[in-house]
């Protein structure tokens, strides 16, 4: 994608609502579904803060994903997927995500793969769109109103052994991929 595209215009506490809201959306039509914003989880080694925490029943089994929310200036390193993998095994949780206004390293998406944790790119949509301008400027919001795609949107980025990030499209209206990471 682009890369001068650091950063979406939203705060963090909008950034975690707004991606809370994404999992909800699809989350309905789980069994027992609840998530929880800003949860603290506690285990015999300590508290950690999980920013969404999601629970569901599936075949006879409560599933636990932990999804943590990163609006950072700097790509995403290997070490925020390293945490986050801690943070499940010691809590027990079955699933991790990582939603970031940041681009991941490749080392990051290459731990993520082996860990099975799901890494989604979040930005503003009209990031997203590209047209056969000459400057390649991002289009404007009045560009995506018109075509009906919301202001924010995300990319789920999936390591493939070859060395190739293979993107999907997360945003209002194809909330398959996260009904795919939700039953993976």
């Amino acid at each position: 994608m682009m890369d001068y595209v650091k950063d979406v215009n939203i705060t963090p506490k909008e950034f975690e609502q707004y991606v809370k809201d994404w999992f909800d959306s699809e989350g309905i039509n789980l069994k027992s579904y609840q998530s929880i914003l800003n949860n603290e989880a506690s285990t015999d080694d300590g508290t950690y803060e999980i920013d969404i925490d999601i629970t569901y029943d599936a075949l006879g089994v409560e599933f636990r994903i932990l999804v943590e929310c990163k609006k950072h200036s700097n790509n995403i390193k290997r070490e925020v997927l390293q945490v986050l993998h801690q943070k499940i095994q010691s809590i027990g949780a079955h699933k991790g995500i990582i939603c970031s206004t940041s681009d991941f390293q490749s080392g990051a998406l290459e731990y993520a793969k082996k860990h099975g944790i799901a890494c989604i790119k979040v930005t503003e949509s009209r990031f997203l769109v590209q047209t056969r301008s000459a400057d390649q400027q991002p289009v404007s919001q009045e560009y995506c109103d018109f075509f009906g795609l919301p202001k924010i949107s995300g990319y789920i980025n999936e390591w493939e052994t070859n060395g190739i990030i293979h993107c999907s499209v997360v945003d209002r209206t194809h909330l398959e991929y996260i009904e795919k990471i939700l039953k993976s």
